[in-house]
């Protein structure tokens, strides 16, 4: 768990030090990713209200969802092959 928590962490700072500099050079309104989980060889995280998906070794990020709604909180079943979520799509928050 406390791995987990660390490259998390790491994952965040390196974000957070590479969005301002990217904001700089572009008249953007860039969103941050939030709420990581990290299995075994992959990272969860919501980005623009939709949940996304990254190898943890590097690459392009995939959206999973993006039906209207919000999506946050992903967190990886313990083998790794499902992601629980919580979700906003008809005026509450239910977890799927």
């Amino acid at each position: 768990m406390l791995y987990r928590n660390l490259i998390a962490t790491v994952l965040l700072l390196c974000c957070a030090q590479a969005v301002p500099a990217a904001a700089a050079d572009f008249d953007i309104d860039a969103a941050m990713l939030r709420f990581p989980d990290v299995s075994d060889t992959q990272i969860a995280f919501a980005y623009n209200n939709d949940l996304w998906i990254a190898p943890k070794g590097g690459g392009t990020a995939v959206p999973l969802s993006s039906p209207a709604g919000t999506e946050i909180l992903p967190h990886f079943s313990p083998d790794g092959k499902s992601i629980a979520f919580t979700a906003n799509y008809e005026g509450n928050q239910d977890v799927y």
